[in-house]
């Protein structure tokens, strides 16, 4: 920083001998021009630096290396926090994206089983890929209960007689649960498109 401090010296310097002059002339009409000169004198005086900045390529490399950190620094960074923040929101995003749109599903699902079929859907997993625009269900799996009749209805039946073929009534629940679930499996996948291996149902009896 040394050139600034000379350069200021020596333009004090000659305003101080351009006064001195401008006091000893006499008033003529060379005064006039004696002014403009010295009056030229300082303005070459003032823009040597920019002069010598412009000749001088080891100077704008110092002026660069004064002003470019911090303003390279100063906008990496600004640019940086910019691109960090949009990737959190971004993420944000589909992650809420995710979820409406799982949920929503699992909605619809809980309401149009438990009206069509009368059972009571536990949990309905939804899983999608999310990458296309448009998002893709993969795999629906439902848990479920079958909706006791004496609380749906409200009718209490008559006691009827104790049977004791544990065996086929056993084995013609299993039937009735098993064709219930593939009733609601197929009400599932055909409402949504998918395949009956990409939707799992569990119904189980109360």
């Amino acid at each position: 920083m040394e050139w600034i401090t000379d350069w200021i010296r020596q333009i004090v310097l000659i305003i101080f001998i351009a006064t001195f002059i401008d006091l000893l002339l006499p008033s003529s009409s060379l005064e006039r021009y004696v002014k403009l000169i010295m009056g030229l004198i300082i303005i070459v005086s003032i823009l040597q630096p920019v002069f010598q900045l412009i000749w001088t390529e080891d100077k704008w490399s110092k002026l660069s290396a004064l002003i470019a950190p911090a303003f390279v620094s100063d906008q990496y960074t600004s640019l940086e926090k910019i691109q960090k923040n949009s990737t959190q929101l971004t993420q944000v995003q589909q992650e809420e994206t995710k979820k409406q749109f799982q949920d929503s599903i699992s909605t619809w699902i809980k309401k149009q089983v438990s009206q069509k079929y009368h059972v009571k859907v536990v949990s309905a997993k939804v899983t999608a890929d999310f990458r296309e625009e448009i998002p893709v269900i993969q795999r629906i799996e439902v848990q479920g209960v079958k909706a006791d009749n004496h609380t749906t209805t409200g009718v209490v039946k008559p006691i009827e007689p104790v049977e004791f073929d544990q065996d086929n009534t056993k084995l013609q629940n299993t039937k009735q649960d098993t064709k219930l679930q593939q009733d609601v499996q197929y009400f599932i996948g055909s409402a949504w498109n998918l395949d009956a291996k990409q939707v799992i149902v569990q119904i189980h009896s109360p």
